[in-house]
C-alpha cells in the first residue's frame, strides 16, 4: 500500500470516531490585531466576502438548467490538442478529480447517481435510487442533507498524480478539490442558492454508492438547493 493510500484509508470516518471528536470552536488571538500602512484599509465590504453555510432547503425540484450551469462552472476541462486547460488550477494539468451527482429532486432527471464527464460535459447514470437513507452515508450532524435536492461528490484516483509528484501529489489533489468547492460556492452565492461543503461522510458506504473502482476515493462533498 502506498503512503497516500495508507493515510487516506486511516482517516475514513466511522460513527464511533465522530461521536468522540468534539473539537473546539475557533477563538481569535487576543493580540491578533492587524494594522494597515498609512491607515489604508482594504476597499470594499468585508461582508461581501464572507461565506455562510446554508443547510435549509425548500421542497421545490431543483432546476436542471441550473445544475448544468453549476457543473460547467465547477469543473470543466478543455482539450486544446497540446494540453488540457480547466476551470481550476491543476498540478501538471492532470485533472485527477471526478464529480458524481446524487440527483434527489431535480426536474427532468430521474432520481439516482450520475457521473459528470468534465470534458464532454454530460451526465451518465450510474444507478437509480428508490429510497434515499441519509444516515447510511452521513453522520447525524449532516442529517440536513436528506432535504437537499442535489449533492455533489468529488472523487480522486491518486495513482497518476502520485506517479508524477510522489506522495506530495496527494496534497495537490486535495487542493484541487478545494478549488472546485470554491467554484461551487461562488456560483451558488451568485444565484442566492443554499449550499454547504461537507467533509464528514462515511467513506465506505459513499464509495459503494458511487460504484467507485479500487483506487478511487471520495474526498469532498457539497450539498446544494434552493433556500427555504
Amino acid at each position: 500500500m502506498n503512503l497516500h493510500e495508507f493515510f487516506h484509508i486511516n482517516t475514513f470516518n466511522y460513527p464511533e470516531q465522530l461521536l468522540n471528536a468534539k473539537g473546539e470552536l475557533f477563538e481569535s488571538h487576543p493580540r491578533g490585531k492587524v494594522f494597515y500602512q498609512d491607515g489604508q484599509a482594504f476597499k470594499g465590504s468585508i461582508e461581501e466576502q464572507l461565506y455562510y453555510s446554508d443547510r435549509a432547503y425548500n421542497k421545490n425540484p431543483f432546476k436542471k438548467t441550473i445544475l448544468q450551469n453549476l457543473l460547467q462552472k465547477a469543473y470543466v476541462v478543455m482539450d486544446s490538442k497540446e494540453s488540457l486547460h480547466g476551470s481550476v488550477p491543476s498540478a501538471g494539468g492532470l485533472f485527477p478529480l471526478e464529480i458524481y451527482v446524487a440527483a434527489l429532486n431535480i426536474e427532468g432527471i430521474d432520481r439516482g447517481i450520475y457521473h459528470f464527464d468534465k470534458i464532454e460535459q454530460v451526465l451518465t447514470p450510474i444507478s437509480y435510487i428508490e429510497k434515499w437513507t441519509t444516515d447510511i452515508y452521513f453522520p447525524e450532524i449532516n442529517k440536513f442533507t436528506e432535504d437537499s435536492p442535489v449533492i455533489l461528490f468529488m472523487t480522486c484516483n491518486f495513482e497518476n498524480i502520485v506517479k508524477k509528484y510522489g506522495a506530495r501529489g496527494y496534497r495537490y489533489a486535495l487542493i484541487e478539490a478545494g478549488h472546485i468547492g470554491q467554484n461551487v460556492r461562488s456560483y451558488c452565492a451568485r444565484l442566492n442558492l443554499a449550499s454547504c461543503p461537507i467533509g464528514a461522510f462515511y467513506d465506505d458506504t459513499v464509495n459503494s454508492l458511487l460504484n467507485l473502482q479500487p483506487g478511487d476515493f471520495t474526498v469532498y462533498a457539497y450539498s446544494i438547493g434552493e433556500k427555504r
